[in-house]
């Protein structure tokens, strides 16, 4: 059986990841926030710490630098109340979030590595 994989048009050495692939092999996501400054971390990491927990879900802090923040996020639909909690506007400018986003996160994080490396040059 033939996969077809293309490349991303604003990278062209990165190989797009099939969905079933994703399905098979995914092992959550992270949620990284842009922060005003990286002070702005601990009040951010407490707020969606209590709101997660709240809906069943968690998050762990696993990176800071340079003011981006990256949270690993468990549980169920936990995207759905990670968004929930940053499109509040006042939320964001409370916590000195500049943007978010969300990653899907794999469980081969070898083969990402090399992709996002070989993007960066």
């Amino acid at each position: 059986m033939a996969h077809e994989y293309r490349a991303n048009d604003a990278c062209p050495n990165r190989v797009k990841i099939p969905q079933h692939l994703k399905d098979r092999y995914a092992s959550g996501y992270e949620l990284v926030a842009y922060l005003e400054t990286a002070d702005h971390e601990p009040a951010l990491g407490a707020y969606l710490q209590s709101k997660l927990e709240a809906a069943g879900c968690g998050c762990a802090l696993a990176g800071l630098a340079a003011g981006v923040a990256t949270y690993e996020l468990q549980g169920e639909r936990p995207l759905k109340h990670a968004f929930a909690c940053l499109e509040d506007a006042d939320a964001r400018e409370r916590l000195g979030v500049r943007s978010f986003r969300a990653v899907w996160k794999s469980k081969l994080r070898r083969l990402d590595r090399v992709s996002i490396a070989s993007c960066a040059t």
